[in-house]
């Protein structure tokens, strides 16, 4: 019988439960979340007078992006500049403390409170769809999906974003509109047919750092699943996000989240910020 040496036991046990103490980091909520880094810092929007719409500020058309084994993308002037509404490029801009949400401005009491953070610690941003002084109506992080309400506009800030994603759902691909008139279009992969993607127009919330089955990076939306009530321990998010299954690319394979190559998907993370319109059809 061979005789173990006491040192070395009790190295091996001390190994063994430094391994078992490490946690595994989770996305709760995201359809197909990944696992990831902790949140990065998203830089603020700057801070606009309330009572003006600002201009996008110029910026340097969209850098071609490299091939990816998804498929190249398509990087090209679009053929008709679209004039999209002044008030889908406006956004409101939390203050600490957060704001109270009317459901009319006739209201007499708030029906919600939001704070002036979201769940990954990102500064809370709100698209603005209408305005009625004093009051503009912002689409909400809630169910059901495109609900909106009113907030005061004296008690954000507010700013514009100059990014606008669409995804066709029939066509299966995305198409990235920069306020500079440049399009890029790359395939996707949707939801399957027990889990299909929700339509409707939502927006950026948070930029998360992710890894492995998901792709480099998550861009969560304030959609939710209408297939699932829950997931991996979160209200069901949906998201778009990259994938390490590049023939996945193409396919309604999702559990709801929209899967692009991972070159777009560090291009969209590098340059899209929150209260970017998503709009799903």
């Amino acid at each position: 019988m061979m005789q173990t040496h006491p040192m070395r036991v009790t190295t091996l046990v001390a190994i063994l439960l430094a391994l078992l103490a490490v946690p595994a980091a989770r996305v709760s909520g995201l359809l197909g979340g990944a696992p990831p880094a902790p949140p990065r810092a998203v830089t603020p929007l700057p801070a606009r007078p309330p009572a003006t719409v600002p201009t996008p500020a110029a910026r340097t058309v969209l850098p071609t992006p490299a091939p990816s084994s998804a498929g190249p993308l398509v990087l090209q002037p679009a053929p008709t500049v679209r004039i999209l509404p002044a008030l889908s490029w406006t956004v409101a801009l939390l203050r600490p403390g957060g704001v109270d949400v009317n459901a009319d401005t006739a209201a007499s009491s708030p029906s919600i409170h939001l704070p002036d953070r979201t769940e990954f610690g990102t500064r809370r941003v709100l698209p603005v769809i209408g305005r009625m002084d004093p009051w503009l109506e912002v689409r909400l992080p809630i169910r059901p999906n495109n609900s909106s309400g009113w907030i005061r506009e004296d008690e954000v800030d507010v700013s514009a974003v100059e990014d606008r994603i669409t995804v066709n759902l029939e066509t299966r691909q995305l198409s990235w509109d920069h306020s500079l008139g440049q399009t890029a279009l790359a395939p996707i992969a949707i939801g399957g047919p027990d889990s299909p993607t929700p339509r409707g127009e939502f927006y950026v919330t948070d930029v998360v750092p992710s890894g492995g089955a998901y792709g480099p990076w998550i861009l969560a939306l304030n959609g939710h699943s209408d297939t699932f009530t829950d997931f991996e321990g979160g209200d069901a998010r949906l998201a778009i996000h990259g994938t390490d299954d590049a023939s996945s690319i193409g396919g309604a394979t999702s559990h709801g989240c929209v899967r692009v190559g991972n070159d777009l998907d560090r291009q969209l993370a590098a340059i899209i910020r929150p209260g970017t319109v998503v709009e799903i059809g």
